[in-house]
């Protein structure tokens, strides 16, 4: 578990930080219906009719207007704010607009870079890869996590080419601050990262239109590691759009609670 310092919030933020839709420690996956009001309720608690009867009163409900907390910056030698509760807010969206698969579309990216061996241990990675991934997981209307996979990577190698040919590193702010989250990025370590996202961009294309699973299976496995499963039986199993057969058991991305 990470600790970061903040500034105390105000009196009214204290009021929103000590609410259950803050304290609980369900993540998006585990809480789709997640809403930032005091009287949310977590799932595992849901487990009466008035309890119910109260979700469908919530979502009628205006979500609380929240403040972003601040945290030492020690290379500027000053106080910065940080916004996780907007961040969490705007994934919600996000994976409601992509039927569910965005969150799963992050866990698997991240997984790559964190298991591909030119790219673990390097940037971007935490939340400045999940920015750039949120900032290219388009169209929203993504059929599977395969098909939103390969757009992800597609769009990188897109958008982003004349940065890395030119030795600059894009500009991405955070949600909730305006903060831009690339800014102790390296030039060579973005250009390393867009190289190695734009051959498995063409990598993903090609498992995702291979005919079969088990044309499909190994290439998915060359991109995303030895653990991913190939189907146990021809023609068995797994994701007719590309034959994306998500990881099970060490293979699964590690769950990275609410703000992953």
């Amino acid at each position: 578990m990470d600790l970061v310092v903040t500034s105390a919030p105000s009196e009214a933020q204290e009021r929103v930080l000590k609410s259950t839709s803050v304290t609980n420690m369900d993540s998006l996956e585990q809480a789709p219906d997640w809403k930032l009001v005091e009287s949310w309720v977590p799932p595992e608690q849901r487990n009466s009719n008035f309890a119910n009867s109260l979700m469908k009163a919530i979502q009628m409900q205006e979500e609380w207007e929240t403040e972003p907390l601040y945290i030492p910056d020690q290379d500027a030698g000053r106080w910065v704010p940080t916004h996780p509760l907007e961040q969490m807010r705007w994934t919600r969206e996000k994976n409601r607009l992509t039927g569910t698969h965005y969150i799963n579309v992050v866990k698997t990216l991240k997984w790559w870079q964190r298991n591909h061996e030119k790219l673990s241990g390097n940037h971007p990675k935490g939340y400045p890869l999940e920015r750039l991934i949120g900032e290219c997981c388009d169209p929203n209307d993504i059929e599977s996590i395969a098909h939103g996979v390969t757009r992800t990577l597609e769009n990188i190698k897109t958008k982003y080419e004349s940065y890395a040919r030119s030795g600059q590193v894009p500009v991405l702010p955070d949600h909730g601050t305006g903060q831009n989250v690339f800014k102790r990025i390296k030039a060579a370590d973005f250009a390393n990262f867009y190289n190695f996202a734009s051959l498995a961009a063409s990598l993903a294309r090609r498992a995702l239109v291979a005919p079969t699973l088990e044309e499909s299976a190994p290439l998915w496995r060359e991109l995303l590691g030895e653990k991913f499963p190939l189907p146990e039986k021809p023609g068995g199993g797994g994701d007719k759009k590309g034959g994306f057969v998500p990881p099970s058991g060490p293979a699964v991305p590690s769950e990275s609670g609410r703000y992953g």
